[in-house]
């Protein structure tokens, strides 16, 4: 054969071709190959932990390919990412698939995980056959389904935005709804009266609409606002679920207080 033969998989077939019996490698020889070094190498098994395993009590421990990970290096098994997508497409959580665009996203968004969604090219290699075919299908009807709404603050027609969980759901478009968000929290700064409702709102935004009291949900908001704007709000949640334990707390503390007084008075 002419020409240089290159590459490790042609070293090996060249040197077990050998016509001469004694070049040709024994068999302990042959495994010290670089090419079977490699092998196993690859061969070799990465464990990782399933998040949703994990919180839910199961064994987590799982093997790196049986399963893929958000963009911020959240692990779900295959089986956890079949459930996700199980529940996404649910009559009754259409809704829920329409702000996510279909896009099925880690189980800690979006409190925790910001990640637009699970690669479709992921979703293919993991989930059963006839589970993606009805992902992608719902992916269709959505885009086919894809209407105007009227905002309430613009009046301009746009297909996204923020949706309050009314019967009416009164919606905001994409370009109002974070400048209504950062005016409500301007608002609670400013104001106690705001400040308080807020809190006993627990740290929930309520609809724009004047006659309306619904409060927008978590996913909601992380769907419609952009990154710096949902964690504002996620700052003045913490911010109101702190002064509610402390406020709980205190109140705890002040009633173990009395009872001690009485009973010390009693022991007197």
């Amino acid at each position: 054969a002419g020409g240089e033969v290159r590459g490790h998989t042609a070293e090996l077939v060249t040197a077990l071709i050998s016509v001469d019996p004694k070049t040709r490698p024994s068999a302990n020889h042959t495994m010290r190959f670089i090419f079977f070094t490699i092998l196993r190498e690859v061969g070799k098994k990465v464990a990782r932990m399933c998040l949703v395993c994990e919180s839910s009590g199961d064994d987590a421990v799982k093997d790196s390919d049986a399963g893929i990970e958000c963009s911020e290096g959240r692990f779900h098994c295959g089986p956890c990412v079949s459930k996700l997508v199980q529940g996404v497409l649910q009559v009754e959580y259409s809704g829920k698939r329409a702000l996510q665009d279909s896009q099925i996203m880690c189980s800690k968004y979006p409190s925790e995980c910001r990640t637009k969604g699970f690669h479709d090219r992921d979703l293919a290699l993991h989930l059963p056959p006839h589970l993606f075919q009805a992902y992608l299908t719902s992916k269709i009807e959505l885009a086919c389904q894809e209407d105007q709404y009227r905002c309430t603050i613009c009046f301009d027609d746009s297909s996204r935005g923020l949706v309050c969980e009314a019967r009416m759901g009164h919606f905001i478009c994409s370009e109002c709804a974070p400048q209504e968000v950062q005016r409500v929290l301007q608002e609670i700064e400013d104001s106690e009266v705001t400040l308080e409702r807020h809190r006993a709102q627990g740290g929930r935004i309520k609809c724009v609409h004047p006659k309306c009291s619904v409060l927008y949900s978590e996913p909601a908001l992380a769907h419609a606002l952009p990154d710096d704007a949902f964690r504002q709000y996620c700052a003045a949640q913490d911010s109101v679920v702190e002064q509610r334990l402390f406020t709980q707390l205190q109140q705890r503390f002040q009633e173990q207080l009395a009872i001690a007084m009485v009973e010390f008075e009693n022991g007197n």
